[in-house]
């Protein structure tokens, strides 16, 4: 900065001509401020909050491709890769879709046995999971349905998914028949001869084990479409599903079950952060300075900061999300030390009115230079992939200059509205036992033995380079909650009956994309024994769905042997039977597996972590994919 000849920097010469005008005006700028403040409180009315925590994987493409058998070295592991020509894979609609007649693949399926579906309605899932040693007596089956009819008078509950919707084959003869594995229809009562039905085609069902039905057979899924339903939905759900508690245990999981969660704990943790905030921060004001003024101003800085900050996100967009309810604490805190900077001045120079003025324009420059440091290393994060970081980066940053501007505007005025401080108020802070004693003592202890202080901080540094990369990852959200909460254990239970929510997709295209490629015996055949390796190998993987998997159920049923037969004829019949069981569902559940003309296939995996029985983990992932 240029120097005048008073010795003051243009930058001073400025800014103590603004501070003049502010406090000349004084009365007007705290009446801007006020309303200011009142239009970003009705703006705090339309602040969104968005709980889904897997917005953190929103913009980052997952590696889902893998190198073909065939590309793979003699000896090496198969490897993930990420392809230049990228296309994120999207499972098909849920719901049943016309197909093009192709006689040598499909085979016609008569319209009354298609059940279509709504999927656009019913964009969530509500999963419910039941545990009973009871659970193929008649008694437990009636409830079930019972409780399954009551589910489905509920307009936000759509199609399910479950045991008694499924469809299962059976060899009569020496044809393959495509049963329902419930035996009953709608609005008959279970006997005991059908409950053993029931049970016999279940289980027997190799593809619904670890799907539908545990490893055991004593815990089943049911599994709804449903549109977002909000905690007070979600109670009306358990209500009904309450009986079942009876006699058994049960478990609910579900899209918005975890948003709802999510959503309570950010108002509560908030609350409780904000509260700590306030409290330390107020504590810190009154031993630095001993005066009411020293802590009900700032404070009040604060709480219009945080309105402020708030009240732009939500003109902005910005949601409220896990990492942005972090933001106020933020603002609170930071903004906070351009508080004790001006009050410094104003206690240093209270004595002389004018001198105060050009310590607010000094003082000023500090607190914009901080401002703008402190802006620049949270602005930095808009370069992040995730939104969820740019937008916090980007809240934060705002708040920060809010603070900065009002630190300047708000607190100059207010303070000329109150009396000078006594001298020995004055007095006592500048010479405070307290924190002024501490730094003193800090400071000559750091002037004294600065060679001590300098190796400590490089051993510091050293130490980060060593243990940077030995910090543990984690990415299962059940870690975020408190682990007695009752989601929590709902959700460990699923995983370590059912094995995990979401399966591990893996998609494989045949080369030149060509037609049925995985119609043909030899090629279905490497994939269905690359299957059964990796189940074999690693134990986090309880199932997988795929073609390769059913054709062999398939065709255990049909001639007693679980793998792929030998004759391209027989896959192509086994094929049909699939296609008339999908198109039976009336679901995408199936659909996902292969592609209209047999050239590109879904293995589907449904993983958890088998070594902390829990939901799956990044530790889990590495395993899948090594």
């Amino acid at each position: 900065m240029a120097e005048t000849k008073a010795g003051k920097s243009l930058f001073v010469r400025v800014f103590e001509v603004i501070i003049r005008l502010i406090l000349k005006f004084r009365i007007f700028v705290l009446i801007a401020i006020a309303a200011t403040t009142v239009f970003f409180i009705y703006q705090l009315f339309s602040l969104q909050i968005d709980a889904n925590i897997f917005s953190f994987a929103s913009g980052v493409p997952p590696a889902e491709y893998v190198m073909t058998p065939e590309e793979a070295p003699d000896g090496e592991p198969l490897r993930y890769l990420l392809p230049a020509d990228y296309v994120k894979f999207t499972p098909p609609a849920y719901g049943h879709e016309e197909r093009p007649e192709d006689e040598e693949l499909h085979v016609e399926i008569p319209v009354n046995m298609i059940q279509g579906t709504e999927y656009d309605s019913f964009p969530d899932g509500f999963v419910v999971i039941f545990s009973s040693s009871l659970l193929y007596t008649p008694e437990v089956l009636n409830l079930i349905s019972d409780v399954m009819a009551e589910l489905e008078t509920i307009d936000i509950v759509g199609p399910c998914l479950s045991p008694f919707d499924f469809v299962t084959v059976e060899k009569r003869g020496t044809r393959l028949s495509i049963t329902p594995i419930s035996p009953i229809a709608d609005g008959e009562e279970w006997t005991e001869e059908s409950a053993a039905i029931f049970k016999e085609r279940l289980l027997s069902d190799d593809m619904a084990r670890n799907y539908l039905y545990s490893e055991d057979g004593n815990t089943i899924m049911l599994y709804y479409r449903t549109r977002g339903y909000s905690q007070a939905q979600q109670d009306v759900l358990n209500s009904i599903i309450d009986p079942l508690r009876d006699y058994g245990r049960v478990a609910i999981n579900g899209g918005s079950s975890i948003i709802n969660r999510v959503t309570y704990y950010i108002f509560k943790d908030l609350g409780i952060l904000l509260s700590l905030c306030f409290l330390i921060i107020l504590l810190v004001y009154y031993l630095s300075y001993k005066s009411l003024r020293a802590v009900i101003v700032p404070s009040s800085l604060s709480i219009i900061g945080i309105i402020w900050t708030l009240g732009m996100m939500s003109l902005l967009g910005i949601k409220l999300t896990i990492v942005s309810i972090l933001t106020p604490c933020l603002v609170l805190t930071l903004g906070s030390s351009y508080s004790v900077h001006m009050l410094s001045e104003y206690f240093t120079e209270a004595k002389d009115p004018k001198k105060a003025v050009l310590g607010y324009a000094r003082i000023s420059k500090t607190i914009l230079s901080a401002c703008l440091t402190t802006i620049i290393g949270f602005i930095s994060m808009l370069i992040c992939h995730t939104p969820m970081f740019r937008e916090f980066g980007l809240s934060v940053s705002i708040g920060i200059f809010i603070c900065a501007v009002l630190a300047i505007l708000y607190l100059p005025s207010v303070l000329s509205f109150l009396p000078q401080p006594k001298a020995n108020k004055v007095e006592k802070i500048a010479h405070g036992k307290i924190l002024g004693g501490f730094i003193h003592f800090v400071g000559v202890t750091v002037t004294r033995f600065w060679g001590v202080v300098l190796i400590v901080f490089a051993i510091i540094i050293v130490l980060f380079f060593y243990t940077h990369d030995k910090v543990p990852f984690n990415s299962n959200y059940v870690d975020y909650f408190p682990q007695n909460d009752q989601f929590v254990l709902d959700t460990k239970f699923f995983a370590q009956t059912m094995g995990g929510t979401d399966p591990y997709y893996m998609e494989i295209v045949a080369p030149d994309r060509e037609p049925g490629f995985f119609l043909k015996s030899e090629n279905i055949k490497k994939v269905f024994d690359f299957e059964n390796t990796v189940m074999e190998a690693c134990p986090d993987i309880v199932q997988s769905l795929s073609l390769p998997q059913y054709v062999g159920f398939l065709n255990k049923v049909y001639s007693g042997t679980n793998d792929i037969p030998e004759s391209d004829g027989l896959i192509n019949f086994l094929y049909r039977i699939l296609q008339m069981m999908k198109s039976y569902l009336g679901t995408n559940v199936l659909d996902v597996l292969v592609n209209e003309d047999g050239s590109v296939i879904t293995l589907a995996m449904r993983n958890y972590d088998a070594y902390e029985q829990n939901l799956q983990t990044t530790a889990s992932a590495k395993r899948v994919e090594a």
